[in-house]
């Protein structure tokens, strides 16, 4: 049994096949992350693109100090960074998707160099490699770096602020500790979440130097500058908000999953890595504990942190993006324990399985997602200034997204709407005519007088002649419930992304004028109907 190596010394020389690996992570990840970037906002968590990319765009007629939705609400719950450095990209590139998108792609490009760099330091040049190959084809990271929200960037700052904080080990080492807190401070302004990695700090702290003045003085340097970052917005907003800034971390809720929503976080979190990395990624992160429990303990107690925040504080799949990073670590710290050939085998199998699911997985719930696009069109073509409502998995999935393509128009929830007791008729406020927009109902045709139904078209890969793709849960889940194939339809590009198959998607019905909203309620459910009287009863 050999002994831990001495902590924080680079293991050990950089070898040209992991300079070749890392350069191969860093060329197919930006390929992976910037290509298609200007396409529609739709599918996969589009409502936080269509949120951030109207806060970002509004600082022309806003302050700093207020980020304002589309909605024209003020978002107290928001931390900034990410809605600054999309402004600034709006400077430089123009305002939209686009840019707002390329801050996330390059913080999840600049992630791949990172990971390589602790990797290296804390295990060898070939874990690091390894985990850099594994994280610029993950699933989530992908999709996570092309879409216009914040959880990249503060993923990519977390692990600045973990390498800059590992080089910080000398005894003279406070100007580099204040570094590392100051790029832990932008995380923690960027995403909550990355408060979280105070708890794997303090632990190492503890391991590596016990308490001692020396510890309490690393942590001082680190702490102190991570506090200035967010101070001047935290203190305005403690000013103008504090009721806000109170209830912002009173709703924060951990909870224990029940039985079928652990299932189905695990295969959430599993498909998210791609199964087989998220095999070993665990199996590296016991082997770690087991063998390597002090040098490693940064790395294998931040993914344990940040998985545990996943499991119990369960909202959104994305979450999992936390701890991403760290579990890849994991991974390329138990290919490179391997020996080599077994290591170079098992990796490329990974890799390859990780990649093959990753562009099926954005084809499935990304790729020219034009849904609302359409659908504000239609709408917009039929009324220059009338309400939108929206029925209630229309507006909590897809809100902020139809308000983006209707800017300045009213986006309503149809069942959060006054309802006239006596006659059951819905009070919309504005101007006529109003739409309503829904999920079309499965098998239901549309009445041609007043419906349109928006096709959804979902894409797939095409290689020798077939079109391949995941069908997934839902458009916000990377579980797949089935993989299908179709021929390659005519004019598809081969290879290629090419469409799979349409499906209808949203029924948008427009209210004639003088007509009327009427909501029904029977056998406990609740519809609406369009007319200019109340239906009679059945």
């Amino acid at each position: 049994m050999t002994a831990e190596p001495a902590p924080c010394a680079p293991a050990q020389k950089t070898g040209r096949a992991a300079l070749i690996a890392l350069a191969a992570a860093l060329a197919l990840g930006a390929a992976l992350r910037f290509s298609f970037l200007s396409g529609p906002v739709g599918g996969y968590h589009s409502m936080n693109e269509a949120w951030y990319i109207s806060m970002a765009s509004n600082f022309d007629r806003v302050s700093l100090f207020t980020p304002t939705a589309g909605t024209g609400d003020v978002d107290h719950k928001v931390r900034a960074l990410y809605v600054y450095a999309a402004y600034a990209a709006f400077k430089v590139m123009g305002p939209g998707a686009l840019a707002a998108r390329a801050v996330s792609a390059a913080a999840g490009a600049a992630s791949i160099l990172l990971v390589f760099l602790i990797g290296a330091r804390l295990f060898s040049a070939r874990s690091g490699a390894a985990a850099a190959v594994l994280l610029a084809v993950s699933p989530i990271h992908v999709l996570l770096s092309r879409n216009a929200q914040p959880d990249a960037l503060a993923a990519c700052l977390t692990l600045l602020a973990v390498l800059l904080y590992l080089r910080a080990d000398a005894p003279n080492a406070a100007a580099r500790l204040a570094l590392a807190g100051l790029a832990w401070g932008a995380a923690v302004f960027t995403k909550n979440f990355a408060l979280l990695l105070i708890a794997p700090i303090l632990l190492r702290e503890l391991l590596h130097f016990g308490i001692t003045r020396r510890a309490a003085a690393r942590l001082a340097w680190f702490l102190a500058p991570a506090l200035l970052v967010p101070a001047p917005f935290l203190l305005f907003q403690l000013a103008h908000n504090p009721a806000g800034m109170v209830n912002l971390y009173r709703d924060i809720v951990l909870a224990a999953p029940d039985a079928p929503m652990l299932n189905y976080m695990f295969l959430e979190a599993a498909w998210a890595l791609c199964p087989v990395v998220f095999a070993i990624a665990f199996a590296g992160l016991a082997w770690l504990i087991a063998k390597r429990f002090r040098s490693a303990a940064l790395v294998w107690s931040a993914a344990a942190v940040f998985c545990v925040q996943y499991f119990f504080q369960h909202v959104h799949s994305y979450y999992f993006l936390s701890a991403t990073p760290f579990l890849v670590l994991c991974a390329g710290a138990a290919l490179g324990a391997l020996p080599r050939r077994a290591g170079a085998i098992l990796g490329a199998v990974a890799a390859g399985c990780s990649l093959a699911f990753t562009v099926l997985c954005y084809a499935a719930v990304k790729h020219n997602d034009a849904r609302f696009m359409q659908a504000a069109a239609i709408i917009a073509s039929e009324s220059r200034d009338g309400a939108a409502l929206a029925t209630g998995p229309v507006f909590h999935n897809y809100g902020p997204a139809l308000q983006y393509y209707l800017p300045g128009r009213a986006v309503l929830k149809i069942e959060a709407l006054e309802t006239d007791p006596r006659t059951g008729r819905v009070i919309v406020p504005g101007p006529e005519p109003w739409h309503i927009a829904g999920f079309a109902p499965r098998g239901g045709a549309a009445d041609a007088r007043f419906e349109r139904t928006v096709i959804h078209t979902l894409y797939g890969v095409c290689a020798s002649g077939r079109v391949f793709a995941m069908i997934p849960r839902g458009t916000h889940s990377f579980i797949p419930a089935r993989f299908a194939s179709a021929p390659r339809p005519r004019g598809a590009r081969c290879p290629g992304i090419a469409p799979f198959a349409a499906m209808d998607s949203l029924r948008i019905s427009r209210v004639p004028r003088g007509a009327q909203i009427f909501r029904i309620e029977r056998n406990g459910e609740i519809s609406y109907t369009i007319g200019h009287s109340r239906p009679a009863p059945q």
